[in-house]
């Protein structure tokens, strides 16, 4: 009990630095220069994860176009530019960004962006250091470097503090499970996050191993339901944006994982359903995912319900 203590106040204590120290540390810090400074005083966010980064660095005036996907503080308007496949070119340029964010995966986007002689920034997202070193270039290119400093640190301690609250010795084998038919009674085909994925790494960081251990082929395998049963994992993790269970409630999502009674997971009662109203979006936030997936994977009693 002394352990499950231990991880609910550094979990909960890691939420309240999020939500609540770092954005009053970034008002307290000093910039070299000013974060309007022009190199980014007019940004285009091609990335709802880049997104993410902007707002963390405290960038979200400098914003002036976002695609249809990325989420923005409540009661802030900026120009959507169509979407991370599809962006509307015309609609970017109309913008006048002095600096495009764009992922690898948009290099096509990023010459033709060129061509029209506007400047881009590539950086990625695939993993956890990825993201950190993403915060950090944007931080440069934009001249708010101490800022940048405060966010990787604020997310590095909070991995930590992950780290060492998960009990020593403890991995369940877990099922990532990111897209099958909900409203299907019964499970058919299901989608996973294999271990070489950015779900799949958020897994390890929370104390977990995927029941899934193939590293070669498809990063997203699908499986039977035959298949499922073969790995017979002690934990799923149902993760989907909340848009995908419509009318559903959280007990007729999960019925079609109940009927394969002979998975560990269903026995013991341990499959859970994972949402966010944007779902997983690679990005600083990523920490709540880590956080999220640890209270899952290793239970922790909140005081009331200890007394």
């Amino acid at each position: 009990m002394q352990v499950r203590h231990r991880l609910f106040l550094l979990l909960f204590g890691g939420a309240i630095l999020l939500t609540v120290v770092l954005p009053t540390v970034l008002l307290r810090v000093e910039s070299a220069r000013s974060s309007d400074s022009a190199a980014c005083s007019r940004l285009v966010s091609l990335s709802p994860s880049l997104t993410q980064t902007v707002l963390a660095l405290g960038l979200a005036s400098s914003l002036v176009g976002v695609t249809r996907f990325c989420t923005l503080p409540l009661g802030q308007e900026v120009a959507r530019v169509g979407g991370f496949l599809d962006p509307d070119l015309e609609a970017v340029v109309a913008a006048r960004p002095t600096l495009v964010l764009l992922l690898p995966a948009q290099d096509e986007v990023r010459a033709s962006l060129e061509d029209f002689g506007l400047r881009t920034l590539t950086a990625g997202n695939d993993t956890v250091d990825q993201i950190l070193q993403t915060v950090g270039e944007i931080g440069r290119r934009c001249h708010v470097v101490d800022r940048a400093e405060v966010v990787v640190k604020a997310l590095q301690g909070m991995i930590r503090r992950v780290a060492e609250a998960v009990p020593e010795g403890k991995r369940p084998r877990v099922l990532l499970s990111v897209g099958r038919s909900l409203a299907d009674p019964v499970l058919r085909e299901v989608h996973l996050a294999g271990p070489r994925t950015f779900l799949g790494e958020l897994l390890v960081l929370a104390g977990g191993t995927n029941a899934y251990t193939r590293t070669e082929g498809p990063a997203y395998p699908a499986l039977s339901a035959e298949g499922v049963l073969s790995l017979d994992p002690e934990v799923v993790l149902e993760v989907l944006p909340e848009s995908d269970l419509g009318s559903l409630g959280p007990v007729q999502a999960l019925r079609a994982w109940y009927r394969l009674s002979s998975l560990t997971a269903a026995r013991e009662g341990r499959i859970h359903l994972v949402t966010r109203p944007e779902g997983v979006v690679p990005g600083p936030e990523f920490v709540w995912w880590l956080e999220r997936f640890a209270s899952l994977l290793h239970p922790v009693a909140t005081p009331e319900a200890d007394r």
